[in-house]
């Protein structure tokens, strides 16, 4: 089963995907640990993420996506996973089912814009400067909202507008 954690910016993914981790000892596959770390090792594909990081831009779909399969080429097909912070558009989405044929259940964790904003402010990483967290807000609205409707269509998609971690990790565990 791949578990697809969506939802804006500081909406708390991460935190969550740790949390079904810890519980059900399912890995996690994080978009943006992936991205991060080709950066810190200054790698080409590192030099050509931080441009669009640090714009607040979307990496370009062949760059995550072929990351993303090599990560997931790493675990066995049959096991489960979480999946924070991809897909980020409907073409994604598309790459990802032929890389991984598997049941899908999509989370969205749909919070209010100030409170992602104050989360983002405060967690203090370099890509998260107001100007920047309100371009990444503007090119997940774009980019973003289409899969949400994609999912939707699909019926995987559960929506949680809960703010708190554990609030959310509750409802979500009585779906898993």
């Amino acid at each position: 089963m791949i578990i697809i954690l969506l939802g804006a910016p500081g909406s708390g993914k991460g935190t969550i995907a740790e949390l079904i981790q810890k519980k059900h000892q399912i890995p996690i596959i994080s978009s943006g640990e992936i991205l991060r770390a080709e950066m810190n090792k200054r790698t080409e594909i590192g030099k050509k993420v931080s441009r669009f990081l640090l714009s607040g831009e979307l990496v370009p779909d062949e760059i995550i996506n072929s990351l993303i399969e090599n990560k997931i080429k790493q675990l066995r097909y049959e096991q489960s996973v979480i999946i924070d912070g991809y897909p980020r558009n409907q073409n994604q989405a598309i790459a990802l089912n032929k890389v991984w044929k598997s049941e899908l259940i999509v989370f969205y964790l749909d919070l209010p814009k100030k409170t992602l904003v104050d989360r983002l402010l405060h967690r203090g990483r370099v890509d998260d400067t107001e100007k920047i967290i309100e371009r990444r807000f503007e090119v997940y609205l774009n980019e973003t909202q289409p899969l949400i409707d994609y999912y939707t269509r699909t019926d995987v998609l559960i929506k949680i507008n809960e703010i708190s971690s554990m609030e959310i990790f509750k409802k979500i565990e009585t779906v898993l």
